[in-house]
Formats: structure tokens, sequence, C-alpha cells
């Protein structure tokens, strides 16, 4: 203590003052907002990504964390610039988990990867509300200088009725304080409830009380495609489509996405949903159609199963304008009455002499 200050009295203390005046609050430098990925994150930013069982969220959001690991934009969404992301996994196994990641980061610098954060884990899972947890989440948060926590999913955090809208109001206090000592970015994947007599909508969807879909910034509702597209000629499983809605306390909200999981690389991609029903088929469903059996299929075979989402005369121009295109080529098998065979190009070559071309 210097001399100074043991000679003050307490009315030379001046407290911090507790308000401002509106032209204070206008001339006081406030630090712009730190967007992540534009519409899903931000520093500072609680965001919920909600949906049914088995939509691919952990998935998506292993997606998410290696994306903005890396700087690289994501489902066309901007990142501008590597960032430190913590990612509390406690949905699978480890030795799943590493599975994933390495069909993920076959092409990604090494480097980068460093910004990915996974803790190490415990002999039980964490639990947001134990101190002792908390205590230990902080030190990774601070040592690591995290910009945002991922934690999938939401019920293995707690031992807690998470019907009970003042005990889950417990568990997001702990995110907000979390945001503020830290100013991290909170993104927390959580699933739909039941289906109830009452079908609810949107983020009421969200399992648990009523106060999980009114505190975040932002909620990302993840559902499956509607039944009526089971037997489009999809590239991929049917399941592995899934549609996005977003809804955003502060910002202009974006229209619904459609989603493509690769199933080899489990990567998401933006998918245009067909919206040929009734109009026309594009002629590149054709040779999806024909890579899907193999690489070669009767063109009879080929009519029946765009039939089921389109009329006959758009199957069949969509077949012809395939072939024009070179998307696949025709050719009859030898013999009397054989059916005109769809193949792609590679197949056809990979035939030589033995295929002849039809026009």
């Amino acid at each position: 203590m210097t001399d100074q200050q043991k000679t003050a009295k307490p009315s030379d203390f001046s407290p911090a003052p507790l308000s401002e005046s509106l032209l204070d609050f206008l001339d006081r430098p406030i630090r712009p907002r730190d967007i992540f990925m534009k519409y899903w994150l931000e520093k500072e930013g609680l965001t919920f990504l909600a949906g049914e069982h088995k939509t691919g969220k952990s998935i998506l959001a292993m997606n998410i964390a290696i994306s903005l690991a890396l700087g690289r934009e994501f489902l066309g969404f901007e990142i501008r610039t590597p960032r430190k992301v913590l990612l509390v996994q406690q949905e699978i196994s480890d030795p799943l988990m590493k599975d994933r990641i390495d069909k993920m980061i076959k092409s990604c610098p090494r480097d980068l990867l460093a910004n990915l954060v996974i803790p190490i884990r415990q002999d039980q899972a964490w639990k947001l509300s134990r101190p002792h947890d908390r205590e230990i989440m902080g030190e990774i948060v601070r040592d690591h200088k995290i910009d945002l926590i991922i934690f999938d999913p939401l019920m293995t955090f707690h031992d807690k009725q998470e019907n009970d809208n003042a005990v889950m109001s417990g568990i997001l206090g702990y995110f907000a304080d979390l945001i503020k000592k830290y100013g991290v970015g909170i993104l927390v994947i959580h699933h739909f409830g039941k289906p109830s007599q009452v079908e609810r909508q949107g983020s009421y969807k969200m399992r648990g009380a009523s106060v999980l879909g009114d505190r975040p910034d932002a909620i990302i509702i993840s559902t499956r495609l509607p039944e009526k597209y089971r037997q489009t000629p999809f590239s991929q499983p049917f399941e592995n489509y899934a549609q996005l809605s977003f809804t955003l306390r502060s910002d202009e909200e974006p229209e619904s996405i459609v989603i493509e999981r690769d199933s080899e690389t489990l990567w998401y991609s933006r998918y245009e949903l067909p919206g040929y029903l009734g109009k026309k088929i594009p002629p590149t469903i054709v040779a999806d159609v024909v890579k899907m059996h193999g690489g070669s299929l009767p063109q009879g075979e080929v009519q029946t199963i765009l039939e089921k989402i389109a009329s006959h005369r758009i199957a069949f121009n969509a077949i012809k304008e395939a072939k024009a295109l070179g998307l696949v080529i025709a050719q009859q098998l030898p013999g009397k009455g054989s059916p005109l065979v769809l193949m792609l190009p590679e197949i056809y070559e990979a035939q030589g002499a033995m295929c002849k071309g039809v026009a």
C-alpha cells in the first residue's frame, strides 16, 4: 500500500458510476459484434441447434467446429478467420468420434486443426451443475483462449428435471456466466421432445422447459425431409438429407436450406430440393439414378423410377436430355428383344468394342 493510499479518506474514493446518460453511452467506444458465421454463431452469443433424432446434428456440429478452426466457409456461410473451438461431445464414444473426424479432415491442413480443442474425458461425464466441472471448463477456455464452446448434447450435461423452467434457467444462467466472463460464444446441441397430442411447432418442439426456446440468440432447427421426397432418386441415402430453418433474435432470418451429407467424407453441403415435381426433372437426376444402380440400368427401369415423381412425358424428356448431354449413353445389348440400357460414360468406355451406342 502506498503512502497516499494510507492517508486517503473514504471520501477520496469515487465509486464506479452505476449509470450513464444516453449521450455518454453513444460516445463511449463499444466493441462491434464479432460474428463467427453469419446467422449461426457470434462472440458472446448463445445458439441452439435442435432437431429430430438421427438428423445428423452431431456430425453437423463437427463440420462447424472444423470449418471454424480452419477459417473456411461452410454451407455458403462466410467464416472470415480461423477460430479457437472447444468441442465437448458426450453423445458418442471416443473411438467413434475419432473415426468420424478422421474422415472429415483427410484434406485439411494439420496446423490449423490445432484450433479445435477436445477436453480429455474424465472418469464421469461432464456435469454443468458440479462446481469442479465448471472450474475445469473455465480453465480450458481461459488457457486456450477459446472463441466458441460446443456442448453436445445438452441432456448429458445435467442430471436435473429438464421440464422444470427454474432448473433449466440455472443451466442457461451458467451459459450466460461463461459468455460474460470469457467473452465466448456457445453452441448447444439439443433434441426434440416426444410427439404429443398437440403437435408443437418450431423451437417449441425442443424437449424440456419452454425457457430453453426463449433464451437463445439464435435457434437452428434440423428436421427430416417430408416423406413425399423419399422416392426421389437422390445421390445419397434419404436419411443423409435434412432441412435447416432459422429463428434469430436480432437479425433478419434467412430462408430455410436443405443439406446433404456425403456418406464417405461425412461433410454436409447445400442441396437444391427438386423443384421439378410435376414440372421438369433435371437431366443430372437421370445420371444419379443410373449411378445408384451400379452405373448401368435398363432405360425402362429408369423411366419407371422417374415416374414415381413425375409424369411419363416429363420422365421421358429427362432421359432424352441426359442422353443428348452425354450424361448417360444408351446402348442396345446383343440379342433380339434385348432392352435399351443406359450407362454412365465411364462404364460405357470400359465396355469397349462390346458396346454399340444408340443415337
